[in-house]
């Protein structure tokens, strides 16, 4: 007579680090860790019910995207807009991003160029229009996936790739007044009429200038007294 070995108890699954990574950094965009908020590495492992080991790792990824800064003796933080990791990241995806937009109006889809100009006016007439934030918000990243989409250029989208994580985390700031959101969509026509007319110089430059005009307008307000970033609901930072 042969017995059946005791059951085991199956072991819950393993939260990894980067999962973790990417959760922490979907917090920091929605606001529940602000610029300059510690991040306790108990604190997230409870949250994720894992150990500490995969919350440091994490964090390190974080801190490598220039998301988080670790200091010793200290732990984790979240960057704030001023600092150097967080302008030397933005400035990375700034020539990546023209690196992108230039690869579209050299050799992406006429047809799909032209429909990314429509879309830019769309988001242009929205804007103008009064639109709120979250709207707005939303046109523009779908700009951004569609234009996307039209570059034949993988080696820079992947690359901005991994630098993504919390890349929202200050955006609404730069977006957060009507005059705001109705210049970074003229900028994003400017973008798509250059790509449109096969001029890829000025659609590079326009991407950049898009990115100094945003990064210029965080800094001013984080550097307030008290300045706060817009939040968006849940359903849009997701």
């Amino acid at each position: 007579m042969t017995t059946e070995p005791a059951a085991i108890a199956a072991s819950p699954p393993r939260v990894g680090s980067v999962r973790i990574a990417r959760e922490v950094a979907r917090l920091i965009e929605r606001g529940v860790y602000a610029p300059g908020q510690r991040l306790r590495e108990q604190e997230i492992a409870d949250r994720f019910g894992s150990s500490r080991a995969p919350v440091r790792e994490a964090l390190r990824i974080l801190e490598s995207q220039g998301l988080v800064v670790v200091e010793q003796m200290r732990g984790a933080r979240v960057v704030e807009a001023h600092e150097a990791d967080f302008l030397e990241i933005v400035r990375i995806r700034a020539g990546l991003a023209g690196v992108v937009a230039q690869r579209a109006a050299e050799d992406g889809d006429p047809t799909a160029a032209e429909r990314l100009l429509a879309q830019a006016r769309a988001v242009l007439n929205l804007a103008q229009g009064g639109a709120d934030l979250a709207a707005v918000y939303a046109g523009l990243r779908g700009l951004a996936r569609s234009l996307g989409e039209l570059s034949p250029s993988p080696r820079a989208q992947t690359m901005m790739g991994a630098l993504s994580a919390g890349r929202e985390a200050f955006q609404t700031i730069g977006l957060s007044t009507r005059a705001r959101r109705i210049q970074s969509a003229r900028i994003w026509v400017r973008i798509a009429e250059a790509i449109v007319a096969r001029e890829a110089i000025a659609a590079r430059n326009g991407m950049h200038a898009l990115y100094d005009f945003s990064v210029r307008h965080i800094l001013a307000q984080t550097r307030k007294a008290g300045a706060q970033t817009p939040r968006l609901s849940s359903t849009e930072a997701t």
